[in-house]
């Protein structure tokens, strides 16, 4: 592929302006590959960038132009630039999005989540993302999937991982009781990830009785949010509006951890005093280290869960953008895929 040849791309231009267009191919850097996407995955951060939930997407545009969202993805790699020796041409990566400075505090202390000066592909003007039938991205950036697991369940991955991440900021769960808020892909990857550490009971909080009977269909305890109930050790909320927090702090016990991964909107209320009277502690948690999304790859890769269920709607660049509208219904698909060469 040469620099200049357009790729078909979802070009954002503004909250509730997208558009399949053809652009123009990102210049292959040194130390830098090119990724023939396979499949990406509808991020609930990119959904709602693009429905005004946040304007976390919009801002990137108003910073460095139009936007080709997404980074849930899985392809092969299909050209290398200067000075990279692998991984070699033809083989299927899952991306890991956060370009990190390699530098700084955060950095030095393996946690690239955590960079100062991170850089986000799919969100950064400057790193178009995997809504296209091609990315560049470091060398470094990409995880061979290898393993007999169907290339598509490589999409999961990042979303999968960002749960593990919330779940591993909560300490030694081992014999401990962990509620998770919300059904959605991170919160399933909230739940594995505890069922994988030992936890002596993870119970899903879900609102929808469809997401309850998927997560069902996993082995997992979902339950409706008012039958709950709590005394958990650790609550990871995955929704993170005033009543789920209202929900966390109430279910929570004395001393016990909340981790907060949601990211509906800027702003929540929480019942602090609550929070401070039960020494409560209060933890944010962000995307996920190489090593964790590394120890996902592998786990998912290897077909150890049947996860075939979560993708519950694939389309190609036809319905590219209808998929997006999808999601101001009441209950839309679990998880949507995008197959960029499927059409």
């Amino acid at each position: 592929m040469t620099d200049d040849q357009a790729i078909r791309s979802l070009v954002m231009h503004a909250i509730g302006e997208l558009a399949v267009e053809r652009i123009p191919a990102r210049p292959l850097g040194p130390g830098q590959v090119r990724i023939a996407v396979h499949a990406v995955g509808y991020c609930k951060s990119d959904v709602l960038g693009y429905l005004g939930g946040n304007d976390r997407r919009q801002r990137a545009i108003d910073d460095g132009g139009p936007l080709v969202m997404g980074h849930e993805a899985v392809g092969h790699v299909v050209e290398l630039g200067p000075g990279v020796e692998g991984p070699a041409v033809g083989t299927p990566v899952v991306i890991d999005p956060i370009i990190a400075c390699g530098v700084c505090e955060a950095c030095r202390a393996d946690a690239g989540n955590a960079c100062l000066n991170r850089r986000i592909v799919g969100c950064d003007a400057e790193w178009p993302g995997a809504y296209a039938e091609s990315l560049v991205i470091p060398a470094e950036n990409a995880v061979p999937f290898v393993g007999v697991a169907p290339l598509e369940w490589g999409a999961l991955v990042e979303p999968l991982s960002v749960g593990a991440h919330a779940l591993n900021l909560a300490g030694d769960v081992a014999d401990r009781r962990v509620l998770v808020l919300g059904g959605g892909i991170i919160g399933t990857g909230v739940a594995l990830q505890a069922e994988r550490r030992g936890v002596r009971e993870v119970t899903v909080s879900e609102r929808l009785a469809e997401r309850r009977a998927l997560l069902a269909g996993l082995g997992l305890t979902a339950v409706p949010p008012d039958e709950a109930g709590g005394g958990y050790d650790v609550v990871v909320d995955c929704v993170a509006v005033s009543e789920t927090l209202t929900q966390a702090i109430e279910a929570l016990r004395r001393r016990g951890t909340l981790v907060v991964v949601g990211v509906a909107g800027p702003t929540a209320e929480i019942p602090v005093m609550r929070m401070v009277e039960n020494e409560q502690t209060l933890r944010g948690s962000f995307a996920c280290t190489k090593a964790e999304l590394a120890a996902v790859v592998a786990w998912v890769a290897a077909g150890e869960r049947d996860l075939g269920d979560l993708v519950e709607a694939q389309v190609g660049w036809g319905r590219a953008v209808a998929a997006f509208e999808r999601y101001r219904e009441p209950s839309p698909p679990f998880r949507t895929a995008l197959l960029p060469r499927s059409d």
